[in-house]
């Protein structure tokens, strides 16, 4: 995420998330990604953004198939973001 990371770029960033093997497919990594833009907020945070490995074709897959924009990729990691859903 390099330059981007700094106090007022506006993103919260989720770093590492992980699902033990024999929760896969129960779709808790989907309910994570989606808690993460809609059920936590902070202030001037307008943005969730993550990286991920390049290489690893499911995991960049999975995190477009959730809403996610890819933004590119630097040093073999994919980086992408999501607007917070805003509470009315």
């Amino acid at each position: 995420m390099g330059s981007k990371a700094h106090p007022e770029d506006g993103a919260i960033y989720l770093h590492r998330l992980a699902i033990r093997r024999k929760y896969a497919q129960s779709g808790l990594g989907r309910s994570i990604l989606q808690w993460s833009s809609s059920g936590i907020h902070f202030e001037g945070k307008h943005t969730v953004r993550l990286d991920c490995g390049a290489s690893n074709a499911t995991l960049n897959a999975f995190y477009a198939r959730n809403g996610y924009t890819f933004l590119g990729e630097t040093d073999g990691y994919s980086t992408y973001e999501k607007p917070v859903e805003l509470l009315s």
